[in-house]
């Protein structure tokens, strides 16, 4: 079809581009145009990433936190939210046929609304979208944390050139403390890549180096911020890092969806996984989950599934039994166990029957010879 067709043009053209320039004009106009549009729709979610921080973080001071924490929280939470629907979800959706899985979208397909053209995570996909999907990414790995350190050399200027135009000490001490470094910020920028690696990660595992090339870049960016240019941070509790280790496992999950979608969509076999198989659960999805090569990634969400709903439900139930259950155990023993005063009465001590130093036998020896010293004295 049309995509083999421009294979094979493009292998054709990139080697005889020079001896046949007439033939492979029309191929070299849309390889430009095509990474003109790759560019701007790049560029477009850089750009809409950093005024979404501003207007999330203007929007946050608005709804009047008590707390600098639960105001840094909502801040992460909304800027989270925003640039990951800007950065992997938008690109998804638009670039998806979707009345295809859900027919109530047909209305909106024929208004022109719904223009996607791709049925399943394809080779046509990977060129068009996954190749958007991974510059973006690479670009977000360094535009947020050289952003960060971009304010190094402007406040280094910045200080220099108002230094001696300070009237007042205090407005001296503000220059040289350098502005409020945003946790909640980069906080947000974080969960933002974490989520949209882990989500296309399966099927483009270039985007794992990408991971490690921005959050490299990040920690060295921030620590050098953190000592050059800003001020010394507020004390923060642990809301933020709390936010970002309960919303790690929602990532794992995201992943081993995305995986088996995606994997499953290869050629491979059906396996009977027994009592699984036998669920009710839609051919769709039966057919990718227990396909041989996703078949790893299924057992990792089914027991992510089991973690998930145990760990909130399952087992804080049994645990709180087995606290009641040791608890009885320990009343029923201290029920067994009389008191001193009543062993006494009921003859049930097994040794010493008082506290009493002189009563005790293997204090009888040291105690006779004061005894008898005593006596030598009242008789002299």
């Amino acid at each position: 079809g049309q995509v083999t067709y421009n294979v094979f043009l493009s292998c054709y053209c990139s080697g005889k581009l020079s001896e046949e320039p007439e033939f492979c004009q029309e191929w070299v106009l849309n390889e430009i145009k095509l990474g003109m549009l790759t560019l701007m729709t790049v560029g477009g979610v850089v750009v809409i990433n950093l005024l979404l921080k501003t207007v999330l973080k203007t929007l946050a001071k608005l709804e009047k936190h008590h707390t600098v924490t639960s105001e840094e929280r909502a801040i992460a939470i909304k800027i989270f939210a925003a640039q990951f629907m800007n950065t992997a979800l938008i690109q998804l959706f638009v670039n998806a046929k979707l009345e295809q899985y859900i027919p109530a979208l047909l209305p909106l397909k024929d208004q022109g609304f719904l223009s996607g053209v791709h049925l399943d995570f394809t080779s046509d996909w990977y060129t068009q979208v996954g190749n958007t999907v991974c510059v973006t990414v690479l670009s977000n790995a360094f535009t947020p944390n050289l952003a960060l350190l971009s304010k190094l050399p402007l406040w280094t200027v910045l200080r220099i050139l108002k230094k001696n135009r300070m009237l007042t000490q205090k407005q001296m001490d503000r220059l040289f403390e350098g502005p409020a470094y945003m946790l909640s910020e980069r906080y947000g920028i974080l969960l933002n890549m974490m989520f949209t690696i882990m989500l296309y990660s399966s099927g483009m595992p270039v985007l794992l180096w990408f991971a490690v090339v921005f959050f490299s870049v990040a920690y060295w960016c921030d620590k050098t911020a953190l000592l050059r240019v800003f001020r010394r941070p507020a004390q923060y509790d642990e809301q933020l890092a709390v936010l970002c280790i309960n919303m790690m496992p929602l990532a794992a999950l995201a992943h081993t969806m995305f995986g088996i979608w995606m994997i499953g969509a290869l050629p491979g076999e059906l396996v009977d996984v027994g009592f699984l198989s036998q669920l009710p659960i839609p051919a769709m999805f039966k057919n990718r989950m227990f396909k041989i090569n996703a078949l790893p990634l299924t057992c990792v969400f089914v027991l992510l599934v089991i973690w998930q709903l145990g760990g909130s439900t399952l087992f804080p139930v049994l645990a709180s039994l087995w606290k009641k259950l040791m608890t009885i155990e320990e009343e029923e023993a201290t029920e067994t166990n009389p008191s001193f005063n009543e062993a006494l009465e009921n003859m049930e001590l097994n040794g010493l029957d008082s506290y009493h130093i002189k009563n005790n036998p293997r204090y009888a020896d040291a105690l006779k010879g004061d005894r008898s010293a005593l006596a030598e004295e009242d008789a002299g």
